[in-house]
């Protein structure tokens, strides 16, 4: 499962910032003990933490900040279209510069 979170902060004049943090989303409460073979052991269960889908995390309403918290299945289902854009301009850059100096 993966996860993304992106935080935007109001600065005014209609401007913002916006940062975006994709990672893997954390499917363990922590450890449980187990009894196996008559002794205790630690082991990390998985679990099903999040539901997918997104929400805002909305604790405290007079932040500056908003938070959306974003949860989904799949690889890199979190991911961003930049790198597309920027092999595109890459490529582009480059025959520009095929053609002009050809």
């Amino acid at each position: 499962m993966c996860s993304k979170r992106v935080t935007t902060l109001s600065v005014g004049n209609g401007m913002s910032s916006v940062s975006v943090h994709r990672d893997c989303a954390i499917q363990s409460l922590g450890q449980e003990q187990i009894q196996l073979n008559g002794k205790w052991h630690r082991e990390t269960v998985i679990h099903e933490v999040h539901e997918e889908g997104c929400d805002e995390d909305s604790n405290d309403l007079e932040r500056l900040t908003k938070t959306l918290n974003c949860h989904c299945r799949g690889n890199y289902c979190n991911g961003s279209i930049a790198n597309v854009i920027n092999f595109k301009t890459i490529l582009l850059t480059i025959l520009i510069y095929i053609f002009k100096f050809s």
